[in-house]
Order: structure tokens, then sequence, then C-alpha cells
């Protein structure tokens, strides 16, 4: 066992190799009954990595554009559309799929989607709506997306290269790597899991999916995403989706989210079963 984790001097406890903490003797006698309660203290090691440098005041750096706040989505759809309109280029199974399941939502049988269950909508799907309010936090080497529905986080490193795909396993979010390109953020997103939708009406996609972005300003609180989208098992050619937003006023705070998933339930045949607000007393 390691010398530093068996001693593990009381004002070394879960700090850095470079901080310092001063404990009064109250302090003292309270660390003391906690580690006689049975507590294990965890040293650090003097090899852990440095965090990325960040200086407060300085959010956004000077030579990247300020799409710090909140944002909404303005052109919610739940069918995914291209940039001009058409329908996605599907392969025929993922076709069929959705031509199906937007037949049983005209009959009164929606699509249950990953949100029916509590589950995040995942990308890029995440990034065209609903409605539900998005902050974006700017710090040196990363953009933060919060979201208010089901309080998504999203996380893009601007610092890194993507891990290799023998490293890392497949999620709703995938792993997102970004570099500013003059005023414009591209991010680049790869390894996602086929368990998530296109859209909310259920156009599928693989684990082949490959998500480029492309988000700039268009005006003093106005943002677009430009999203080219491309799964060599699922589409017959790449397209693209463009998402819009407007900034909310300064001051303004996500809201709480709480999925209520039996609120409208999915039966045992599997279509979302809608209550009346009697039924939800």
């Amino acid at each position: 066992m390691d010398s530093s984790a068996s001693s593990c001097p009381t004002a070394r406890c879960w700090a850095s190799p470079r901080a310092s903490i001063s404990i009064s003797p109250q302090g003292i006698r309270f660390l003391t009954g906690v580690l006689a309660a049975g507590m294990v203290c965890v040293g650090v090691s003097a090899a852990a990595p440095e965090a990325t440098a960040f200086k407060p005041g300085k959010v956004p750096p000077a030579n990247q554009p300020d799409i710090s706040g909140v944002w909404v989505v303005t052109n919610f759809s739940p069918y995914g559309k291209t940039i001009d309109g058409k329908e996605p280029p599907l392969q025929k199974w993922a076709r069929d799929i959705a031509l199906q399941r937007r037949a049983l939502a005209d009959q009164g049988h929606p699509f249950p989607d990953s949100e029916t269950y509590c589950f995040t909508p995942g990308m890029p799907r995440m990034m065209f709506g609903p409605g539900y309010p998005i902050q974006i936090v700017q710090t040196a080497g990363q953009v933060t997306m919060l979201f208010e529905i089901l309080h998504n986080v999203r996380f893009i490193y601007l610092t890194d290269k993507h891990s290799s795909l023998d490293d890392i396993d497949p999620s709703y979010h995938g792993e997102s790597i970004g570099h500013w390109d003059g005023d414009t953020l591209v991010i680049d997103t790869i390894d996602m899991t086929d368990k998530s939708t296109m859209d909310k009406g259920g156009t599928p996609h693989s684990d082949a999916l490959h998500v480029v972005e492309r988000i700039r300003l268009t005006g003093k609180d106005k943002m677009e995403d430009l999203v080219t989208m491309e799964d060599s098992k699922a589409f017959t050619a790449p397209w693209i989706f463009r998402a819009t937003f407007d900034r909310e006023p300064a001051g303004t705070r996500l809201q709480e989210y709480f999925c209520e998933n039996n609120r409208n339930p999915v039966n045992q045949e599997g279509y979302v079963q809608f209550k009346g607000n009697k039924d939800n007393k």
C-alpha cells in the first residue's frame, strides 16, 4: 500500500499537491472522529495532471465570439427535414421504420421516444428542440451546454483530440471535440448509441452516425447551428439540418425539470397512453 494513502496527513486530504489549507483545532477533532468512524482518506498523487489553465475575467477568451447565455430553439419540428425542406435521405430499412412510426402517430399512437422514458434525447436531436432553454457556458478549453429538459449536460472539448473508438463506449451524447474557425464553433461528434432517434417522430440512425456542427452568431441575440449528419448504415447521403436560436434576456435562469414519466405512460403494446387532467390528480 502507498505510504501517502496510509498516513494521509489531515491537512493534505483531498488537496492537490499545490494547494494548502488551514484547519482549526475544532476541525482537527472533527476529522479525527470521521476517520475513527471508518471513512477512508484518499491521497492525491503528485503526478496528477493539472487542469487547463484558466484566469477569471476572460470568459469567453478574447478571440472567441460570445455565445454564452440562455438560448431557445425557434424552429422545432417533430420530424427532421433537410435544410431545403426535404425528407432525410434514408436507406430503405430506416425509411420503412420512419414511415411506420409516422403512420401510427397519425392514428393516435405516437412513437415512445427516449424522452417518454425520461432518457436524454441524445445527439444531435437535443440541439433541435423542443423549445426548452439551453444555457451555454464558455470557459478556457471547453464549451458546456446545460439543458433545462431532463437536466442534460453536454461537454464540448476544445483542446483535445477524439479518443480511439476502442477506448470509449457508445453513448447518447457521443464524444464532442470542437475548435473555433473564425467566428464559427465547429464541433465533431462521434460514437453515439443507436438507441436514440433523429427526431421526436422516431427517425432511426445507426451506431455509425457522425455529426459535424457549425455554430455561429447571425445577429446580436441570434444563433444558428448547421448540423451535417452522415451515417453509412442508415442514410444514402449526408444531410444538413439548420437549427435557429434566440438568446433570452440577461438574468434568465433555467428552471427545475422533473420528469413525470407516469403522466403519459407507455402501455403494453408500446404506445404512449395520454391521460386527461382528472386522471393525473
